[in-house]
C-alpha cells in the first residue's frame, strides 16, 4: 500500500491506534516493525519523491531529480526488466540494499530501456531498482 500510494504522489496514513485499554494490537506492532525494517534500506525511494512518470505500467515507480526508483515486488523470471519509453541511458543502475553497490547492465531498445537483473532479488518483500539518469526524470514517459 505504501508503494502504491507513493507512486501516485500520495501520502499514506497508517491509522494505527490503541485498543480501549491503551494497548497497541500485536498485529499492528508486527506490521510496523516490518515496514520499519524495509524503510531502513529503501527510504530514499519513498521520502521526498514524486509520482511515477509511467502511466498504466505493470510496475510502480517514484522519481526525484535525476533518480528513478522502480519497485519490484515480483522478480522478472527472464532476468530482465523493460522500462517502456525510457530512451536515456542511466549513468548508474543499482539495487537498493543489494550486496554490492555495483552498477547493473542496461541497454536501450526500440521499446525502451532494458535492465539486466541479478539472479537473486535483494529483498524478499519488494526490491527497489535505483536508476541515476543523466538529466531530470520527466513527469511522463
Amino acid at each position: 500500500m505504501l508503494i502504491e500510494t507513493s507512486s501516485k504522489g500520495g501520502n499514506l496514513l497508517l491509522n494505527i491506534g490503541p485498543t480501549g485499554t491503551g494497548a497497541v494490537p500485536p498485529e499492528s506492532v508486527d506490521r510496523l516493525a516490518g515496514l520499519h525494517d524495509w524503510m531502513k534500506v529503501h527510504s530514499e525511494a519513498i521520502h521526498g519523491t514524486e509520482a511515477s512518470p509511467f502511466e498504466g505500467a505493470s510496475f510502480r515507480a517514484t522519481r526525484k531529480g535525476k533518480r528513478l526508483n522502480v519497485f519490484l515486488p515480483e522478480w522478472p523470471a527472464q532476468g530482465e526488466l523493460l522500462l517502456p519509453g525510457v530512451t536515456a541511458t542511466p549513468t548508474k543502475v543499482r539495487l537498493l540494499g543489494g550486496a554490492s553497490n555495483r552498477s547493473l547492465p542496461a541497454r536501450g531498445t526500440d521499446k525502451g530501456l532494458v535492465v539486466t537483473l541479478p539472479a537473486a532479488r535483494s529483498n524478499a518483500v519488494c526490491s527497489v531498482l535505483a536508476l541515476d539518469m543523466p538529466t531530470a526524470v520527466p513527469t511522463a514517459y
